[in-house]
């Protein structure tokens, strides 16, 4: 079901008890999301840079008068390549990651609510029923949101250290041996 078509069908509060959510409930997986996020943003930075890095191999190699930035490149254009390509192909599931997760943070926040409207005693049996399958379709969603989310983050850390280890292994091969 979709977000809207789930916001439309969930009933509104009584009263303000049904809100009310101690700090202490929802703090902690905040607090998690933020470090996720956090990390899932410096996997976007690092790539990003490393793209701008390739992105000025690129430039360097077509201005080159003196053709050493040719001589450098050359025997290591599938390296390059594929660490421009792996770096870019980590950037796509970071976004998507943390646009799931803050996704799945709104979801926390409707199984709490609805959590906290079966405690109170001021709905009927018959409301409470269907909070208990509202409730039941959330956290189902909520969860295979969480499980992608984090299967995009997995593949994102996987993309990024292959286009680590094709930068390390350009470099590796462009420098020159030492005696």
């Amino acid at each position: 079901m979709g977000l809207l078509k789930e916001i439309k069908n969930w009933k509104p509060a009584k009263l303000l008890n049904d809100l009310d959510v101690p700090e202490t409930i929802w703090r902690p997986d905040f607090d998690i999301v933020d470090r996720y996020q956090g990390f899932a943003g410096e996997l976007m930075r690092i790539s990003l840079l490393g793209i701008g890095g390739v992105g000025y191999l690129i430039k360097e190699l077509l201005t080159d008068k003196n053709g050493i930035c040719e001589q450098l490149i050359k025997g290591n254009k599938l390296y390059v390549g594929g660490g421009a390509i792996t770096l870019c192909l980590s950037v796509v599931p970071v976004l998507f990651h943390r646009f799931y997760s803050t996704y799945c943070l709104y979801y926390l926040l409707l199984i709490i609510r609805s959590l906290k409207r079966l405690d109170n005693l001021h709905w009927s049996g018959e409301q409470k029923v269907a909070e208990n399958e509202f409730l039941t379709r959330t956290r189902n969603i909520q969860r295979d949101k969480e499980l992608f989310s984090r299967r995009l983050l997995i593949d994102a850390a996987i993309c990024f250290g292959a286009g680590f280890i094709f930068v390390v292994i350009v470099f590796l091969r462009i420098l020159p041996p030492t005696k």
